[in-house]
């Protein structure tokens, strides 16, 4: 009777020994997942990562993915395998936005913890306004939902915004606060950080053709203008116009109220900007790259490459060159490594010696990965003794196409007695550079570079599109080159006064930009 007892009992567990064969210690980890945890939920929040989940069945079968970003996911026909953060704490907080309107006096959010490890955060209110009466608590570990209070009697206005801002090991996130009717826009501060720079091209593309409320009475002053909030609310400040849709129009307030700050909002510190962007990828790097000539009266090209970049959207920076003596003129052009639609701002303040660039896709385009250059200048010499110049990028800022920042190293660079020997270095892509000088009378240099052996053709065509002159129609190799134009047509005769058009063909890459020629 026992040894039927044994063979009954092996006949039972021989089923779950097949399973345990059959999966492995990721799937019983997620079968674990399924009893213990039951729900993996993204949070969401500024500091937040969407994560793949790879659905299983009950024998560890692939059953589908799920993605999450910003919003809670929850599949229940399935287990779940994936990052719910082993080792690190990863803050999360939702909702970002607490809209009081005109009646409601407590509102809440909620910390989580989308990692591993132990999370401890703190709350603080930026700047101190006084009708936020109570936050509690104000710190704390883990999960936790956060209290806020408001007294309207204590408004100077009939509305206004303020940000609690939360600080933990785990990264950092904001909470945007509004009271009464509306929020308050000010024209050019896309992102409602209190000051208008290039960052605030970066919401125009991750907004563009949003649509919403319009601003009554709108107008591009600088002022604090209230509006009906907009869904999803950040994209309301980025219609700068205030006539209820994102497009190229709302470039014109950035540039009226460029350096314009306010107090509504302070910008996170640079302590915090980093630890949010260090919770992104690494090994992305922002680059100086010199060639060309730093001789009396030639020109130096300057390019910001962008290297190893994942899933990049828009970007903005500051080139500092230090001193600004020998740097006679200043020209800047956009890459077509972006693409050929992208919106491109660039503010050249000589005197300070900085250049700011502000650099975005649109909405819809999806985002570029790889390494290509984002912006180039060309930088005239002046005929003077040399002078060696330091060119430093500052104050970086990229995101992806879902708005979460991402970092870079930065790598800059020295313009030293000659560079030319840097112009031997193979360019990583195709470029055809903006034309210098333009306008121009009546000679103009146009670069562009190679990355591999190709023939080229290079010609200037009218703006109906024939060919007047036939500048290189020939085999290169991969390089750099430079070649002038005279302003002169394939019979040797002058042109008149007008906007032309010159086209690489190299390969399969097609580059065309116009040029501008003055008598």
């Amino acid at each position: 009777m026992f040894k039927h007892k044994k063979w009954i009992l092996f006949v039972m567990l021989l089923p779950l020994v097949f399973l345990f064969l059959k999966v492995g210690i990721a799937e019983i980890k997620a079968i674990a997942n399924y009893f213990l945890i039951k729900d993996v939920v993204d949070i969401g929040g500024a500091s937040s990562q969407s994560t793949t989940y790879v659905l299983i069945d009950a024998i560890g079968q692939p059953g589908g993915v799920g993605v999450s970003a910003g919003t809670s996911y929850k599949e229940s026909s399935g287990f779940f395998v994936g990052e719910k953060g082993a080792n690190d704490p990863l803050l999360s907080v939702s909702p970002t936005i607490l809209d009081f309107g005109t009646t409601e006096t407590i509102q809440s959010f909620q910390i989580n913890n989308s990692g591993g490890g132990t999370l401890s955060w703190t709350v603080t209110k930026n700047p101190d306004k006084p009708w936020i009466t109570t936050i509690s608590p104000t710190s704390g570990s883990n999960d936790t939902t956060v209290a806020v209070t408001v007294d309207r009697s204590l408004l100077t206005e009939n509305s206004d915004t303020a940000t609690i801002t939360v600080s933990s090991n785990g990264g950092n996130g904001n909470v945007f606060v509004s009271i009464g009717s509306s929020l308050i826009v000010w024209p050019g501060d896309t992102n409602n950080d209190g000051i208008t720079n290039q960052t605030d091209i970066l919401p125009l593309g991750l907004f563009w053709a949003s649509t919403g409320p319009a601003r009554s009475d709108a107008s591009m002053n600088w002022t604090g203008q209230p509006v009906s909030p907009w869904s999803p609310p950040n994209a309301t400040f980025a219609d700068g116009t205030g006539d209820g849709k994102v497009n190229q129009v709302d470039v014109l307030p950035i540039g009226l109220n460029w350096g314009q700050t306010h107090g509504l909002l302070t910008a996170l510190s640079e302590e915090n900007h980093s630890a949010v962007q260090s919770r992104r990828r690494i090994n992305q790097t922002l680059r100086i790259n010199l060639s060309g000539s730093t001789k009396p009266n030639e020109v130096c090209l300057v390019e910001i490459v962008a290297e190893n970049v994942i899933d990049l959207f828009g970007i903005s920076f500051v080139m500092i060159y230090s001193p600004t003596s020998y740097i006679d003129s200043v020209q800047v052009g956009e890459s077509s490594w972006l693409g050929d639609d992208i919106i491109f701002y660039p503010v050249v303040d000589k005197t300070a010696g900085k250049i700011s660039f502000g650099l975005s896709r649109k909405a819809g385009q999806g985002s570029i990965s790889g390494t290509g250059v984002v912006a180039s200048i060309q930088m005239k010499m002046k005929d003077i003794p040399f002078i060696e110049t330091a060119l430093t990028l500052e104050n970086v800022t990229a995101i992806d196409h879902m708005g979460t920042s991402i970092n870079f190293d930065v790598v800059n660079a020295t313009i030293t007695a000659v560079e030319e020997a840097a112009s031997k270095i193979i360019p990583q892509t195709f470029e055809l550079q903006q034309n210098y000088p333009n306008p121009f009378n009546p000679n103009t240099e146009i670069r562009f570079a190679l990355p591999r052996p190709e023939y080229v053709y290079l010609s200037i065509y009218n703006l109906v599109g024939q060919e007047l002159r036939t500048l290189v129609s020939e085999y290169k190799d991969a390089g750099r080159y430079q070649v002038t134009w005279d302003a002169k047509d394939n019979n040797g005769s002058l042109l008149t006064t007008g906007v032309y058009v010159y086209q690489l063909r190299a390969g399969d890459f097609i580059g065309t930009k116009k040029l501008l020629l003055v008598k």
